[in-house]
């Protein structure tokens, strides 16, 4: 699937022949505008998904691990390495993905506001989104474009629907101890992600940009509760022993990234706070009793014991 969408807004970018140069800028010398700080700190939880951080740690469960004495410490390290590989080159087509889908709507936008074209004055009345994108690169590319964009928004869906499933499934059985039929599973998982998204599909369409918009950004918002975690399991020699646990140069990596997303998810969530503020003192409460509580929880979560959890 992500070599589905990766050929599909491939093709797309190279219809659009961007400026290399400039992409090539932004990516070293990254300019946020005031007024996209959503939309940034939404990429971060559409590309780093929480429930991600689990599945990639659960799939070196999967790999076949040879159990002799002599070789098993040696077999374990190689599972890590090929699990890190794998998981740091899926992140890495995630990146790119998102970069080509910004690129080709931005180089659409930015080629017709220049030429004064009809299309350039229907998109400023409004930014497009998920319901006009496909018009917009019909009216861009042709025939293809629209087709392009259907055939990776497919794969795009089925990729993310496969993973949030399988993440599910460790989480239930390794956590929560519970194990469940496969078709039970299967049911439950598609019943309650296709049904509100298909209700949203049909009576909310001119809400979908807002959806999406947000949905990432609580992803991000997420993020801490499955980074803390993770970072505690992978540092605690109880649980990984002397010989897997991470290393102090590692440690403070983990957690210097970890306190980076937490300050940019503070970032974001104070000025909706400051807005809420504004409109009377019980809003005002409920939003910085919210913001008290996130970071409340955060830090409890940084402080709990993970051999406790677990005893």
């Amino acid at each position: 699937m992500i070599a589905v969408m990766c050929g599909c807004f491939g093709v797309e970018v190279l219809m659009a022949s961007p400026d290399v140069g400039q992409i090539a800028k932004g990516l070293f010398i990254p300019r946020i505008p005031p007024n996209a700080t959503v939309q940034a700190v939404g990429i971060v939880g559409a590309v780093i998904m929480p429930h991600n951080l689990f599945l990639h740690s659960a799939l070196v469960g999967t790999r076949r691990i040879k159990r002799a004495a002599d070789i098993r410490l040696a077999s374990i390290r190689e599972a890590n390495f090929y699990t890190t590989l794998e998981s740091a080159v899926a992140l890495l087509f995630s990146f790119a993905i998102n970069a080509t889908i910004l690129i080709v709507f931005a180089d659409i936008y930015s080629h017709n506001s220049a030429d004064h074209s009809p299309l350039a004055a229907a998109v400023e009345q409004h930014l497009p989104g998920l319901v006009e994108a496909a018009s917009l690169l019909g009216r861009a590319f042709g025939r293809a474009g629209p087709l392009l964009w259907a055939i990776g928004l497919l794969a795009s869906g089925q990729s993310s629907t496969a993973t949030g499933t399988m993440a599910g499934q460790y989480l239930m059985e390794g956590m929560m101890r519970l194990h469940v039929n496969p078709w039970l599973r299967v049911f439950i998982s598609r019943s309650i992600s296709l049904i509100p998204t298909m209700l949203v599909g049909v009576l909310a369409t001119s809400y979908l940009d807002r959806f999406d918009e947000w949905l990432n950004v609580l992803q991000s918002l997420a993020l801490p509760f499955a980074l803390i975690p993770t970072l505690k399991l992978a540092q605690s020699h109880a649980v990984m022993s002397s010989d897997f646990a991470t290393t102090r140069k590692w440690r403070i990596f983990g957690w210097i990234t970890a306190a980076a997303i937490i300050a940019l998810n503070v970032y974001l969530l104070f000025p909706i706070i400051l807005q809420l503020a504004l409109r009377g003192a019980a809003a005002a409460c409920v939003a910085f009793l919210f913001l008290g509580i996130y970071l409340i929880f955060i830090g409890v979560l940084a402080r709990y014991e993970v051999l406790s959890a677990i005893t």
